[in-house]
């Protein structure tokens, strides 16, 4: 009985080490991920590195020294530069993330669903995003509890955003060429916050940008209580 019972014990405990070992040794991963990350910035960075190479995902650092007067839009000119090499390069579509997510359990795996699944038509896939202008403050959400956000037909892991969401954030994407030469147009002359074009000012919410979020929850932002007071006097000012 206590050999049963110890048995047992491995087992269930050790479900996490196994699920980890499927994700390490499961389907080839060929998608080119970079991580977008400033050098005074170094734990969060190792922390989203060392998840990646623990499930044997290769990625690419776009580090940039930290601007101390607008550190925010050092970051925002990182994913342009990034769009920019998308346009200029081989790949037809990379992932980015920023280094301040942190990646949840199932990831790799939940994440190829994901992107096979996308419609023809998308531009922008997004891991999760944002919500604004609601009871709760901000929060980060991904498409099965968005109440405006519908499931699109035929596509069980994939949920679109829709013109009228209020939403934002850049922390994890997926982006092909098509979006990449529209982000890019769109954003070009932006001297606020590019976040507020996509999702705002002529991009998601008139159509121009195709965007869809996961039905997956894939990553979770480490948001620190200066992001969230930015985002949150950023709701109120509009």
């Amino acid at each position: 009985m206590k050999k049963t019972a110890c048995l047992l014990f491995f087992l269930l405990s050790g479900c996490n080490f196994f699920e980890d070992l499927s994700e390490f040794f499961g389907p080839k991963f060929d998608e080119k991920v970079y991580i977008i990350s400033s050098k005074d910035n170094k734990e969060s960075l190792n922390q989203i590195k060392n998840q990646l190479e623990s499930l044997g995902i290769k990625y690419s650092e776009f580090t940039t020294e930290t601007d101390t007067k607008q550190p925010s839009k050092n970051i925002q000119q990182n994913h342009r530069k990034i769009w920019q090499q998308v346009v200029d390069g081989k790949e037809s579509q990379v992932i980015v993330l920023e280094d301040n997510v942190r990646l949840e359990n199932g990831f790799k795996r939940n994440l190829q669903k994901y992107i096979k699944d996308l419609p023809k038509d998308w531009d922008i896939a997004f891991l999760v995003i944002g919500r604004e202008n609601n009871k709760y403050g901000c929060f980060i959400s991904v498409g099965d509890i968005f109440r405006d956000i519908d499931e699109v037909n035929g596509h069980p892991y994939v949920a679109q955003i829709q013109k009228t969401n209020r939403v934002y954030g850049l922390y994890g994407y997926i982006i092909n060429k098509k979006g990449a030469k529209k982000l890019l147009k769109l954003t070009k002359n932006s001297s606020k916050n590019i976040s507020d074009d996509i999702f705002q000012k002529g991009g998601i919410n008139t159509g121009y940008i195709k965007a869809y979020v996961s039905m997956f929850k894939l990553i979770e932002p480490q948001l620190t209580k200066a992001k969230i007071d930015e985002i949150n006097k950023r709701t109120t000012d509009e």
